[in-house]
């Protein structure tokens, strides 16, 4: 069944949401719903996960969700920012008009200050080591500052890293000078690429593409599997492997929709975010590898691989953004997270 849905629905969904109960379509949750009544799920990103894996993973979970509920607890998606930008998600689902969002922690912090913590550059040296923290315990830890904030984080895992594509070649921190590069609309984002000599350009990722193919910013960062789904390779020339941050998926609910759900339909919850956060773990190296030779030797992209020196200097390039942090969450929250970090890449190490 498809599950990732075309716009031509948004306006049914958002007349039927203005209803209040949650029926066969809405995307507002019961504030009380017996636990016989079908619940329909919305969830949206900013993301394009039609016709990639992502996608794919998502339409076989949600399938395999309304086979554990026998049909009363079922999940949709609207990808590509068809209900709005990264910002504009996460605003949605903290006021209750969206059910679910998945975007990066980047642009929860405005809900959730700490969020920025998730996707700070140059902490973590794989994807086993986010993916350790978070099951030793941190996720709980983030949980709590999300319902403080009034939304429940229902998972966040790394799946990938994200990688620095540019129309200028990178092989030294020289070659960062004034290279321009598209950020996310983060400050945080904005400050360690600013302290590695670079100009960071703050877009929404809608305005990516628009912005490579008129020459306006020079480079951006994302995960192979953007660069593939949103075709970046026709705009950029260079593909350097930088390593330099996982790609953090968060799953965010709001919090009194959440509590509505009866505990049943929260335990089918979390097994379907169990399963989505595993298959997408386990297939994405398989897919990173095919995508990198795709961006190769079918799209031409010329790949980098830094120098070691070149990583551990971005590694040690976000110094200035840990101190910002330090200032505007405390310096406990921001060392007790790097704890946190360097226990789990002990544990990876070993």
């Amino acid at each position: 069944m498809k599950r990732i849905l075309s716009i031509a629905l948004v306006l049914l969904l958002g007349l039927a949401g203005c209803s209040g109960p949650m029926e066969e379509i809405t995307t507002e949750a019961p504030t009380e719903a017996p636990e016989t009544d079908s619940v329909r799920l919305v969830m949206a990103t900013s993301a394009n996960w039609t016709g990639v894996l992502r996608g794919e993973v998502f339409e076989q979970c949600c399938d395999a969700l309304e086979e554990w509920s026998g049909g009363k607890l079922t999940m949709d998606m609207y990808d590509a920012a068809k209900l709005g930008g990264d910002i504009e998600l996460i605003e949605g689902v903290k006021l209750g008009t969206l059910n679910i969002v998945n975007t990066v922690p980047a642009y929860q912090k405005e809900a959730v200050a700490e969020a920025a913590l998730l996707d700070a550059p140059g902490i973590f040296s794989s994807v086993e080591q986010y993916n350790q923290m978070m099951d030793d315990g941190y996720l709980e830890i983030m949980q709590e500052y999300y319902r403080d904030a009034g939304l429940e984080l229902l998972e966040s895992y790394a799946l990938s890293f994200r990688q620095l594509s540019s129309n200028k070649p990178v092989y030294t921190m020289e070659d960062f000078k004034n290279l321009r590069i598209r950020t996310m609309e983060s400050p945080y984002q904005s400050l360690y690429w600013s302290s590695l000599g670079a100009v960071a350009m703050p877009l929404p990722y809608s305005e990516v593409y628009i912005a490579l193919r008129q020459g306006t910013v020079d480079a951006q960062e994302n995960p192979l599997y953007n660069l593939v789904s949103k075709r970046f390779y026709e705009v950029q020339k260079y593909l350097i492997l930088t390593n330099h941050v996982p790609m953090v998926t968060n799953y965010v609910m709001n919090k009194e929709q959440y509590d509505a759900l009866s505990e049943e339909n929260k335990d089918l919850l979390a097994r379907f975010m169990s399963k989505l956060k595993e298959e997408d773990i386990r297939m994405m190296p398989q897919e990173d590898a095919k995508q990198l030779q795709q961006l190769q030797e079918e799209w031409g992209m010329e790949v980098i691989v830094p120098s070691n020196d070149l990583l551990e200097q971005m590694r040690s390039g976000n110094a200035d953004l840990l101190d910002q942090l330090r200032a505007d969450l405390g310096v406990e929250k921001v060392n007790d997270f790097l704890a946190a970090a360097e226990k789990a890449r002990i544990e990876v190490s070993r």
